[in-house]
């Protein structure tokens, strides 16, 4: 068998340019023209995400090539990589140094793969496995018969995505990996990025992608032993079907983690060796999930019940599929002492210190995209469910030092939704059981409206909050249109209910006694709540609100 389709010059990432026009590129011509796509188009957020992860992962190996810049600061670093206008042609050399491990099929290496995987009956699956609910679904356009024969381009990418993001649940059992049992590969969790809530900065390109998320303080380490380590699977030897070691494995480094190889698998071509036909997908590496802080795009969460006196213990923070805006944007303005001692990505984090002060000079002015990605499962995380992702406009001062004050206006904002949530949702009980329903029906609904509404307010007013403005004054005007957006759906539910929930009903606990339930009672309460948490002067055009 040769060795077929190689990622260096066959296109398979797709991107869309400057002018919005749809290209697919091989890696080398990624980083040559990377600054004239302004993002990618592949089939999923997810996926793009994958491929993101990949592409930095290389960018960080040539940039550590340069020993020079190993003695640089960490500002003086990150500068030194913006200026210099040959990093194209600077990854593409790093690139051709590994050529043969970009080998899509190969006899021996083939990228991300093992060559020889195979079960003991030598059974595969249908290619349409390498593809999330081939159905057509949630992810993919495509049917379980068109998902039979993929194209060389898309199984490329859908490789790259299962490696960050399948699902746990039994996989298929190989010949070679010890833990296999009857045949199977037991559960060891999802990929690795399913774990994440991705937080991205975008820019006007993808070269703007890679540079504001370069995670510089991991490039270089004092630690010389540590970066020879911490190598990309097409740098050290070929993974077998054996994972790299028993139980839990810790991650070599950044670049590691970027890469990490969740899972074994193998691709096969078609007769006519231009389709994927079938695949084998089993377990891999199994990671340890406790304070993984190489991992540079997502926050840690601080775990009380898992910590012990003088070890404490952090989980990679996922999103909420439900308050994705609200949790994403908190998780990415805290500061040390919130949120339990949570910790936020270390790519935001740097931006408050030297590194941060660099990015500022050269971003200066330019509002930038928060890009907030994550993945949902199903029942023990064995399925795909559903994909988040945001991109919220914000100006890249907030996020520096000097958007102390700012962010902490921003945190309050946000603390007071959760809190007006948590009231509204009793308010919208207190309005069922004043009908006599039950006060444990299902409100979720109208808080969604709700919550909704807000969320597009919230969205325009953080793009506008930059080193200009006060942060006192930024959150007043917030709250005012919490208050009044708060108000509106207060007096839509009560018109709702109608004269029925006005009279009410008694209610006779076991204790014989009697409360009555109506909509003023919970009309009165809920405003006195908005009016507590909102703390703003009655807006003049306002009245008779109270």
């Amino acid at each position: 068998m040769k060795p077929t389709f190689n990622l260096l010059d066959e296109p398979w990432i797709k991107v869309r340019t400057l002018h919005g026009d749809s290209e697919v590129v091989g890696l080398k011509k990624f980083f040559k023209r990377c600054d004239q796509f302004a993002t990618f188009d592949g089939e999923t957020p997810t996926q793009n995400v994958a491929i993101f992860r990949l592409l930095m992962a290389i960018y960080i190996q040539t940039i550590r090539q340069f020993d020079g810049w190993a003695d640089l600061s960490e500002k003086e670093l990150w500068e030194a990589v913006y200026d210099d206008d040959e990093m194209g042609d600077e990854v593409c050399a790093y690139l051709e140094e590994h050529r043969n491990r970009f080998w899509l099929i190969s006899p021996d290496t083939p990228f991300y793969q093992v060559a020889d995987l195979h079960t003991k009956k030598g059974e595969y699956k249908s290619a349409a496995e390498l593809v999330p609910d081939a159905g057509p679904s949630l992810f993919s356009t495509q049917t379980r018969e068109t998902a039979n024969q993929l194209p060389l381009d898309l199984a490329a990418r859908w490789l790259v995505h299962r490696q960050a993001y399948d699902f746990s649940g039994i996989k298929t059992g190989v010949e070679g990996d010890p833990r296999v049992k009857g045949g199977r590969g037991y559960p060891i969790g999802p990929g690795w990025a399913g774990n994440l809530g991705h937080t991205l900065l975008t820019g006007a390109t993808l070269k703007d992608l890679l540079l504001l998320n370069l995670p510089v303080s991991a490039i270089f380490t004092d630690n010389t032993s540590a970066i020879t380590q911490d190598l990309a699977p097409w740098e050290r030897e070929p993974d077998t079907a054996c994972p790299r070691t028993e139980g839990f494995i810790e991650p070599n480094g950044v670049v590691d983690i970027l890469t990490w190889q969740q899972r074994r698998i193998r691709l096969f071509l078609s007769m006519e060796g231009t389709t994927v036909h079938e695949v084998i997908i089993a377990n891999g590496d199994r990671i340890n999930p406790q304070n993984c802080f190489p991992e540079p795009y997502s926050a840690q969460r601080y775990s009380a019940n898992k910590s012990k006196k003088g070890v404490d213990v952090y989980f990679a923070r996922d999103l909420d599929p439900v308050l994705t805006v609200w949790s994403g944007v908190q998780a990415t303005l805290m500061s040390g002492g919130q949120q339990q001692n949570d910790k936020v990505a270390p790519v935001v984090e740097q931006l408050r210190g030297e590194v941060g002060a660099a990015i500022g000079e050269a971003y200066v002015g330019k509002i930038v995209g928060l890009w907030l990605v994550g993945m949902t499962y199903g029942t023990n995380r064995s399925l795909f469910t559903d994909e988040i992702s945001e991109i919220l406009p914000i100006h890249l001062g907030l996020l520096t030092h000097d958007g102390q004050r700012l962010r902490q206006s921003a945190l309050e904002a946000i603390d007071v939704v959760f809190k007006l949530r948590g009231n509204l949702r009793r308010f919208y009980r207190g309005l069922k059981r004043s009908l006599g329903g039950s006060r444990n029906n299902d409100v979720e609904a109208p808080l969604g409206a709700w919550i909704s509404r807000l969320e597009t307010e919230f969205t325009h007013w953080l793009s506008t909050l930059n080193l200009g403005f006060d942060a006192e004054e930024a959150l007043k005007r917030w709250l005012e249109i919490v208050r009044t957006v708060t108000l509106q759906t207060v007096r839509t539910a009560i018109e709702e209910t109608g004269p029925r929930a006005a009279i009410g009903v008694v209610v006779t606990d076991e204790n014989g006694n009697e409360t009555l339930h109506n909509a003023a009672r919970y009309e009165l309460w809920i405003r006195a709540r908005i009016r507590e948490l909102t703390q703003v002067e009655k807006p003049l055009t306002q009245k008779n609100e109270d």
